[in-house]
């Protein structure tokens, strides 16, 4: 019976070793970005390998010639976009300066409260925020919450007046005429060594934002059905641009629906062509693919992608993805880095149709609904 003993014994010490040294394995290749998941072929690069692939990828990628006219960009200049955790705000930046969309129609936010923010980006983040001003973008908040849009942003359907005590009214959010919702990289800010419990963490992430929003949404579609009832004028009405855009289209109808019936007040250039969007930006590969992100925006609120396509780096100029922890850089450079664009909507038949014939012969790729 001893000698049994001491061979169970004996074989169960063997298995704990085992497993620690599986456990270590695990935590240096998370460590060394190096991780192997079903289906990826890559072998292990060393540091300074990597390095070095990476730089000829980046220089690989500024020397072919970009069409700009086959990039997708989510918005255009008739959308009221809400930038969700835009971290050193370099996104804004990058879109408002390149004349993407109009600086008044621009809500910008950090997850960060501002002393958070000069703690991670000391060297940048005054000159930022300041460069934002001077282009007029005035709606810049800090501390807001993408799992808890309606609520960190202090706007509340009971009053108009009530929120978090900031002040922020809907009015001053410029929250009524909000139609599209963007957020880029999310991800939960931590370091969780155990792969299948990293990529939970961070789909209840997205399953919470994308929640978010629909309670977002609907706030201010029930705020634009009062006010429309009542016969209010949209806040915007005396300030309609008069200057024709040539690059704005004049054949979208309207919805017919409360955004319709709302927007139609600012006049048929102002009116965005779409209601309720959700975009989202994330890495493509591993662990990412892994988030099913289109199955949990379908799952979560039934919303499917209207359109999807890479995200091109160049395009956006000076805009730059950072460690949600700080200002370091990710372990790769990120223009060498794919990355896809989904923007999503409600699913309705009739919409989808509407879209699809508008963006045919767009060179951009799209996006069939699967997981």
């Amino acid at each position: 019976m001893a000698k049994k003993g001491k061979g169970a014994l004996a074989s169960a010490l063997a298995r704990h070793q085992s497993e620690q040294q599986q456990r270590k394995t695990k935590l240096q290749k998370l460590n060394n970005k190096e991780i192997h998941y079903p289906g990826n072929k890559k072998k292990p690069k060393s540091k300074t390998v990597a390095a070095d692939a990476s730089k000829k990828d980046e220089e690989a990628a500024s020397e072919t010639p970009l069409d700009e006219k086959k990039v997708l960009v989510p918005f255009d200049k008739k959308d009221r976009i809400l930038i969700v955790g835009d971290g050193d705000f370099s996104y804004t930046l990058s879109i408002v300066k390149k004349k993407l969309i109009k600086a008044k129609n621009v809500i910008a936010t950090s997850f960060d409260t501002l002393d958070e923010l000069h703690s991670k980006y000391p060297d940048t983040v005054d000159a930022t925020l300041q460069e934002l001003r001077e282009l007029g973008v005035t709606k810049v908040y800090h501390g807001i919450d993408g799992t808890r849009l309606a609520e960190t942003l202090g706007v509340n359907i009971r009053s108009k007046r009530q929120g978090d005590g900031s002040g922020k009214s809907i009015e001053v959010l410029g929250g009524l005429t909000v139609n599209s919702i963007i957020f880029n990289f999310p991800h939960i800010g931590k370091h969780i060594s155990d792969v299948e419990r990293n990529i939970i963490k961070n789909q209840e992430l997205l399953s919470r934002f994308f929640g978010s929003c629909r309670e977002f949404f609907s706030i201010l579609r029930r705020q634009r059905e009062l006010r429309t009832r009542s016969g209010y004028k949209a806040l915007e009405q005396d300030d309609q641009d008069k200057d024709k855009d040539s690059d704005e289209d004049e054949d979208e109808d309207g919805d017919g629906d409360a955004h319709g019936a709302y927007f139609s007040a600012l006049g048929k250039k102002q009116q965005p062509r779409d209601s309720d969007v959700i975009t989202v930006t994330v890495f493509s590969g591993e662990p990412y693919d892994s988030w099913k992100i289109k199955k949990l925006a379908r799952d979560s609120i039934g919303y499917s992608v209207q359109r999807s396509g890479r995200l091109e780096w160049r395009y956006y100029d000076g805009y730059s993805h950072r460690r949600t922890a700080g200002a370091g850089s990710t372990n790769k450079r990120a223009s060498t880095r794919d990355a896809r664009i989904y923007k999503f909507e409600k699913w309705d038949a009739a919409a989808h149709a509407r879209t699809k014939k508008r963006r045919r012969g767009d060179a951009s790729d799209t996006d069939s609904d699967g997981a």
